[in-house]
Order: C-alpha cells, then sequence, then structure tokens
C-alpha cells in the first residue's frame, strides 16, 4: 500500500519523503499529493551524504563550498553572495553584477551564455512574467523555502547557511548569506519583505 503525504508547510515535511527523494529518479514512487489534487514523486533537494560530508570538511578549513550546481541561478545568486562576502548585506546592483560576471562564464546552447539565456528567457506563462530584476529577487526568496515538500533552500541549510532578504529602509533589497549557523533547526532566513510581500 502506497501512503500519500499532504504537505501541511511544515518543515517536517521534507523529512517524511526524504529517503524516497534520495532514489534514483526512474524508482522513485509518486507519494505527494498536492494542492490541487495531483500525485507526484518527492524531488530532491538535500545533498547526497559524501557530498555533505566533503563540503563540511571544506567548511571546516575555513572555505564556503557553494552546494548548487555550477550554470544554474541558484549557484550564480549564492555564489555573488560567497563573493561579495558572507554575513555582509549587498545591495542588489552589487549582487546582480557579480551574478552577470559569474553567469556570462557559463556556456549555455545556440551560442548564447548563461546571463544573455537568463536575460532572455521567456517567461512560463503569464502570472510569473517578471523582469530580469524580479526573476534574481524571486529566486532569492526561492532559497529562502524551507518548509514544505519543496524546501530550495535545504542544501544551504544542511551546511548552517542561509539567505537573509533586508529592506535598506528605502525598499530596496539588501542581500546576506549568512553562515556558520551551528544547529540545523536555528537555519531562519530573515526575510524583511515579507510581510509586504504577503
Amino acid at each position: 500500500m502506497v501512503v500519500y503525504y499532504e504537505g501541511s508547510r511544515s518543515f517536517a515535511d521534507y523529512l517524511k519523503v526524504k529517503d524516497e527523494a534520495s532514489k534514483p529518479i526512474s524508482q522513485r514512487n509518486k507519494i505527494i499529493k498536492t494542492n490541487r489534487g495531483n500525485i507526484r514523486c518527492p524531488r530532491k533537494y538535500h545533498l547526497d551524504v559524501n557530498r555533505l560530508q566533503e563540503y563540511k570538511n571544506q567548511i571546516s578549513q575555513g572555505l564556503i563550498p557553494n552546494p548548487y550546481r555550477p550554470g544554474g541561478i541558484y549557484h550564480a545568486f549564492v555564489q555573488s553572495l560567497i563573493n561579495l562576502g558572507v554575513n555582509q548585506k549587498h545591495t542588489f546592483i552589487d549582487v546582480r553584477k557579480e551574478m552577470q560576471k559569474i553567469m556570462s562564464q557559463y556556456s549555455v546552447v545556440k551560442g548564447k551564455n548563461g546571463w544573455v539565456a537568463f536575460r532572455d528567457k521567456t517567461p512560463r506563462n503569464s502570472l510569473c512574467a517578471k523582469d530580469i530584476n524580479g526573476r534574481i529577487i524571486q529566486n532569492a526568496y526561492v532559497l529562502q523555502r524551507l518548509s514544505g515538500f519543496d524546501p530550495y533552500g535545504e542544501k544551504l541549510r544542511e551546511l548552517g547557511y542561509c539567505v537573509d532578504i533586508f529592506n535598506d529602509g528605502q525598499d530596496r533589497h539588501l542581500f546576506c548569506l549568512r553562515t556558520g549557523i551551528d544547529k540545523y533547526e536555528d537555519v531562519i532566513p530573515i526575510n524583511d519583505f515579507k510581510n509586504i510581500n504577503e
């Protein structure tokens, strides 16, 4: 008998399906019931045990590893915060410039570099149609997700990191990669805009 899990938007949701999400995609069972009543396989948001240990060893040596795959937007965002300085607030403009530098080194299809591909990406639908600035901010918010079945920030949390989003006092975003959080359960991102945007 297959058990279907329904999300409660709690931190425990992903832990219920983590073992299933660890399997190769072709071997995962559809065990998650979505809000729309569909049944789907869990996605993997955590690090493999060996990779997690490798990164923790790097951290113990004073390094700041980036747990996201090079070439992706999450990698570029996190790497920009690492390059600019962890545990410090950085302006949107500085983060965007650093992301452009990083993503311009990515090669993608049809002769475009990663930044151009990201900039020119067509929105999936009119509801999520944002310009490049809006998409960068949206991805920062996504990396703060630690609950439910899709905790995009899980890899950061496993390393004792989180993305904090501050208001500079003039409704402009400041971003920080907070590191050195000792306990898994103490990883709680700060978002000064949360109540504004809900």
